[in-house]
């Protein structure tokens, strides 16, 4: 059996990494991860449904497609029912996307009983250090 400062001795070595390169490797910071996105969502929400989510996009937003959020209130309840876990990431970059259900006489029903649907896609990202509603997807 082998003695125990063998092993002690054999520890010791499998700290260095043993290359000549290892003493000239430096630490790599993690990128930045951004700021958090759920205390702007709650924020979002909120003045969603106060009618000043506008103040929370970003500059170049077209009024129309921001129409298609904040004045179709199918849409903004969908919108506002949206849990953070329902948001795609990718990055910094956050996006979801809403289906509304139609009937024939334009009600709003769930999608499994609808005969048309409307859909509208957001996308958050950072914009000069705050998450700003950046895109807005129509199909429907």
């Amino acid at each position: 059996m082998g003695d125990l400062d063998d092993f002690d001795d054999a520890f010791e070595d499998a700290d260095s990494l043993g290359t000549p390169e290892a003493d000239s490797l430096e630490a790599t910071a993690l990128p930045d991860p951004g700021p958090s996105f759920a205390p702007f969502l709650t924020e979002f929400k909120v003045a969603l449904q106060k009618g000043t989510a506008r103040r929370l996009a970003a500059p170049g937003l077209s009024a129309q497609d921001f129409a298609a959020v904040a004045e179709d209130d199918a849409v903004r309840q969908h919108v506002l029912a949206a849990g953070v876990e329902r948001y795609r990431r990718e990055g910094t970059r956050r996006e979801v996307y809403v289906v509304v259900g139609y009937d024939a006489e334009g009600n709003v029903v769930p999608e499994d009983e609808a005969i048309t649907e409307s859909a509208v896609g957001l996308t958050f990202d950072v914009v000069d250090g705050a998450y700003r509603l950046v895109r807005i997807e129509r199909a429907g």
